[in-house]
């Protein structure tokens, strides 16, 4: 059986985190990020799903975090957007939004997100 594959995106901006809500639940927020598509490497599929969800292009520093959540393998990169001055308040019927690491600690990615900022040491202290 071949294990599920996705991939998600930690960008910083002024000590928040880029951060889409998911499109059935506006108040449920995560890092931007999806499945791999047959074919696709881990950094394609990042650079894909950030521009798809958040309108960002970004570069990709090849330090990560993989860990299981539910049933797929999950792989975080570290990004940085080629430009910051894009605004996107809502896309693809999800909004987008800088959050503070606590902000994303619950909801459903919030046992993940919590090991994951705890592997990088993020907190919310200044």
């Amino acid at each position: 059986m071949n294990t599920k594959k996705a991939v998600c995106g930690l960008l910083f901006h002024n000590n928040k985190i880029l951060s889409v809500s998911r499109k059935n639940n506006h108040n449920d927020f995560g890092l931007f990020g999806g499945k791999l598509e047959k074919g696709e490497t881990w950094e394609e599929a990042l650079i894909r799903e950030c521009y798809e969800e958040t309108g960002y292009n970004i570069n990709i520093i090849p330090v990560y975090y993989e860990a299981m959540c539910g049933d797929a393998l999950v792989r975080t990169y570290i990004c940085v957007a080629t430009d910051y001055s894009l605004e996107y308040p809502e896309r693809d019927l999800a909004v987008v939004k800088y959050l503070s690491p606590s902000e994303l600690t619950s909801g459903s990615f919030g046992d993940y997100n919590k090991a994951l900022f705890k592997h990088f040491n993020i907190d919310d202290k200044e």
